[in-house]
């Protein structure tokens, strides 16, 4: 049984508590195949507020990762550089990723996970709480293209930012970056949490100017503060996956690309990975461990090779229980409760 599975059913008392990831029924199976596969070069993942450690949708391709992390948090730094995990190889660092190099100002929140450059908005604390800070240090800052001109590890495949309103300056100031990153997951608000973010939008109309889609969207929902029953709430934030576009690849050496495709197949877009192999020529072994892959989990996940009658009747089942319960009982929740896509 899928670890994540085990945690929530034996180890909370509720699925929501366990933070399910967003592709856990697409993550990579059949471990001893991936892990004979042998690559020139770690996939490198850039993850700017890296508090927790390497996200569980990597989990299974754990050993083919580079985690390069940055977290202003120096101790929690300390404790993910001491970890004992099977990562390719992991480079965690106590720097402040922002818009420039030199030296900002950093709210610390009562709540640390709201900490951030940015003051709190009123009007969301005032609705749904939060945003008290507790004091405002000074930091040294630099952007992730000064960084990656310093240092001899490989540019980014893949970059992560979860930096409480301040990830959009980030993507503007690493042009060098993302010209070799395919995916990017970035958290995304659509109400302002913090004076003058940038929300949803703006970040989309960026990410598009740069040649990449959306593929994927985490919504995260919360119920307005005061109100003693339960509601639909609205959606507050999310984490937004965006990938390259097949038509925007051209720049790209094999070895990025050979690394999007897994990326692509662990998080579940097969299609899009199928479709950019398709256009390339790769070597044989190459193209023999990607056809298992792609063929297992189409052959796996197609309707017409299971009983239609079957999967209906469950799907019913499913349906008539979740009507009758109306609602989770959370005042907070998010797509990872169910995480079916």
């Amino acid at each position: 049984m899928n670890r994540f599975l085990k945690k929530a059913l034996f180890s909370h008392i509720t699925p929501y508590t366990a933070i399910l990831p967003y592709n856990l029924n697409w993550m990579l199976g059949r471990r001893d195949k991936i892990s004979k596969f042998r690559m020139t070069e770690l996939i490198t993942l850039v993850d700017v507020g890296c508090k927790g450690g390497l996200p569980d949708e990597l989990y299974p391709i754990r050993h083919l990762i580079r985690h390069v992390g940055f977290d202003a948090d120096s101790e929690e730094c300390r404790r993910l550089n001491s970890q004992k995990i099977a990562v390719g190889a992991r480079h965690i660092y106590p720097f402040f990723i922002g818009a420039s190099v030199g030296t900002t100002y950093f709210n610390v929140f009562q709540s640390a996970g709201e900490s951030s450059a940015l003051k709190p908005d009123p009007r969301y604390a005032k609705l749904f709480g939060g945003g008290k800070v507790l004091k405002t240090i000074e930091v040294e800052t630099t952007t992730l293209d000064a960084f990656f001109r310093d240092t001899p590890i490989r540019r980014p495949d893949m970059i992560k930012l979860d930096t409480q309103g301040t990830e959009l300056d980030i993507l503007k100031s690493a042009p060098e970056c993302l010209r070799t990153t395919c995916l990017v997951e970035v958290e995304v608000e659509f109400l302002r949490m913090y004076e003058n973010q940038p929300l949803f939008h703006h970040v989309m109309e960026f990410m598009l100017d740069g040649g990449f889609d959306l593929l994927y969207l985490n919504r995260v929902f919360s119920q307005r503060q005061g109100y003693p029953g339960f509601s639909k709430g609205q959606i507050i934030f999310g984490d937004a996956l965006f990938g390259r576009r097949e038509d925007r690849l051209d720049h790209l050496d094999g070895q990025s690309l050979i690394n999007y495709c897994i990326l692509l197949i662990n998080y579940g877009h097969l299609d899009l990975a199928y479709h950019i192999l398709a256009s390339r020529q790769i070597d044989d072994s190459t193209k023999e461990f990607f056809d298992f892959y792609l063929r297992h989990r189409q052959g796996r996940w197609t309707v017409d090779q299971m009983n239609r009658l079957l999967i209906f009747f469950v799907d019913k089942l499913a349906l008539l229980l979740l009507h009758l319960r109306r609602h989770n009982g959370l005042r907070i929740d998010s797509d990872r409760s169910w995480p079916f896509r």
